[in-house]
């Protein structure tokens, strides 16, 4: 039950009722049974894999902290846990990952496995790492309150892609009476509406020329793959930035706060500013988990590059088990290893806002960095990467991708002209939007809480524009959000 179906309005409809009828003390009751209802519409055998890291993580929590004046017991405690998480991850992701490997090394053919993973196993692992290793550095009290930590793990909107949140800023949480509120409420619908036109109008119908694309590379030329990398870049972008705007937006108005996911990363100047404004939540847990862990940025400099490094390996292994993902992983920790030691030699800090025109060539800059490393993350394979770069370098095909375009304005493409200009002015609408969210002159809290006029005015636009041009729109194919893979 992904969060573009009519089923997860109707489930969310259905239960955004009950859950302000319900008294207080049995909400969470209720919202463990929703929550868990929505996990297991996805995969009933597979909602087992919850339950069993939510039993064995709390007890677990609990005797961590019993035993917390034993070094000793702490750590060994806290071993099994993290090795039990990591090993189930490994076995549902990586298993195949690694007969291909072993077949490759010793030239065998151990046949693979039909391994389907949970629904966002890698986001589940991570909280359940993060909560604890908090109880052990006493960061976080152990719950006692299973319910609670029970939510703190599937609370549905967060639970597929995250955002990946803190026991500590979530579990007292599950704690407060939420009483009903008009403009939180209202804000969160804001939110959420516009997350879903992320997801529906923009990177749903970008998907359509993306997946023609890399799914018959041998047949595109060199111009027309890097145009879908970089379709692909805004796809991503609005498809998971889309995501974590409807999870914020429903938990706002259940009355819950999930902190932001993306602060439009793509305004970045620097690479480095790219990763502390995507997927924040994601890169907030490696920074704690395991760059800072590893020495941070506390050590020589030689040490941090390291360490930035492992960071970007992990993040990209984390993502996947093909050659792609660890690629494009260490190409962005090269990038910020570069950039940093241009300002350690430099002496410079992070590059400052200067005029629009040079601002405008630094995000370009960083744009086109990023859009190319996402080449690897979206080819995956050694083979469709090769297979890119062979068609780039021996087949570029420029004048016939321009040939192509001009084909469709003058053509008789009317159709195809039609979708790519419906696609375009959707972008453009998330592109303005971000700019104005950006310098402050919009916010879902703004338009919640001002004129009605201009509120209903931009409801009523993204409802039409959701539903005509997106889930009922002219040439839309629906697809499942792409993190829930992850």
């Amino acid at each position: 039950m992904a969060f573009n179906t009519i089923e997860f309005l109707l489930f969310f409809f259905v239960f955004f009722a009950l859950y302000y009828i319900f008294p207080q003390k049995a909400r969470n009751v209720l919202l463990l049974a929703g929550s868990l209802f929505f996990y297991a519409t996805n995969s009933l055998p597979l909602s087992l894999y919850i339950i069993l890291a939510i039993i064995s993580t709390y007890i677990l929590g609990l005797l961590i902290q019993k035993n917390s004046q034993s070094k000793k017991a702490c750590n060994a405690l806290l071993s099994v846990g993290v090795v039990a998480l990591v090993a189930a991850l490994a076995v549902f992701k990586y298993t195949n990952f690694f007969i291909r490997g072993f077949n490759s090394i010793f030239s065998k053919d151990v046949s693979q496995f039909n391994i389907i993973a949970p629904l966002g196993i890698s986001f589940i692992t991570f909280s359940a790492i993060s909560y604890l290793v908090d109880v052990k550095r006493e960061k976080v009290i152990a719950e006692k309150n299973i319910l609670k930590y029970a939510l703190f793990l599937s609370f549905f909107p967060k639970v597929m892609q995250g955002p990946i949140e803190k026991a500590s800023d979530i579990i007292p949480q599950f704690e407060k009476e939420h009483k009903f509120q008009l403009i939180p409420a209202r804000e969160g619908f804001v939110t959420a509406l516009f997350g879903l036109f992320m997801k529906m109008a923009v990177a749903d119908r970008i998907a359509i020329p993306v997946n023609e694309i890399f799914g018959s590379l041998s047949e595109q030329t060199g111009a027309r793959i890097i145009a879908g990398v970089f379709l692909f870049a805004v796809q991503l972008y609005a498809d998971f930035a889309g995501y974590s705007l409807i999870a914020i937006g429903s938990s706002q108005i259940l009355g819950f706060n999930i902190k932001q996911n993306f602060r439009q990363p793509y305004f970045s100047l620097s690479v480095s500013e790219f990763w502390r404004r995507w997927h924040i939540s994601l890169n907030t847990w490696l920074k704690d988990y395991i760059y800072i862990p590893l020495g941070g940025s506390r050590c020589s400099k030689a040490r941090k590059y390291f360490n930035v490094m492992v960071t970007f390996l992990v993040s990209g292994f984390w993502h996947g088990a093909d050659v792609g993902y660890i690629i494009w992983g260490g190409l962005n920790g090269a990038y910020v290893v570069g950039e940093n030691v241009y300002r350690d030699i430099r002496k410079k800090k992070e590059p400052a806002k200067a005029n629009a025109f040079l601002n405008f060539l630094m995000q370009a800059k960083t744009f086109i960095l990023v859009g190319f490393s996402w080449l690897f993350f979206r080819a995956q394979t050694a083979e469709d990467i090769a297979l890119s770069f062979k068609q780039i370098f021996t087949n570029f095909g420029l004048k016939n991708y321009l040939d192509y375009l001009i084909n469709l304005v003058v053509g008789k493409s009317h159709d195809a002209l039609l979708g790519y200009l419906v696609t375009g002015f959707c972008t453009f609408i998330m592109i303005v939007a971000d700019i104005l969210i950006t310098n402050k002159k919009i916010s879902a809290g703004k338009i919640a809480q001002g004129n009605r006029f201009l509120r209903w005015i931009i409801l009523y636009a993204l409802i039409f524009m959701i539903i005509l041009l997106g889930a009922y729109g002219f040439g839309y194919n629906a697809s499942s959000f792409i993190y829930d893979r992850f």
